[in-house]
């Protein structure tokens, strides 16, 4: 087991991370990614960051995302968004 990274490390981490999210919301598509997109999107970045195959079907059964036909149009919506 690897020892954690100290507290300021995190928190710095963090901080990045959450610039990064806000630069995004600057770009020109940003505006069609609404709130209720973002869960989905970052379930999405975070499968693709860890290199890990997301197949739709795991996404459907996500409930926390909603229902299987409210997360296919939003999954649609991403894809317009580009």
């Amino acid at each position: 087991m690897s020892p954690r990274p100290p507290k300021k490390e995190l928190v710095a981490l963090y901080l990045r991370y959450r610039s990064l999210v806000d630069g995004l919301k600057d770009l020109p598509n940003a505006t069609q990614v609404t709130e209720e997109l973002e869960p989905l999107l970052i379930t999405i970045t975070q499968a693709w960051h860890a290199s890990t195959p997301l197949p739709v079907r795991k996404l459907l059964i996500n409930e926390a995302l909603g229902s299987p036909a409210t997360i296919h149009k939003r999954i649609h919506q991403l894809h317009e968004a580009g």
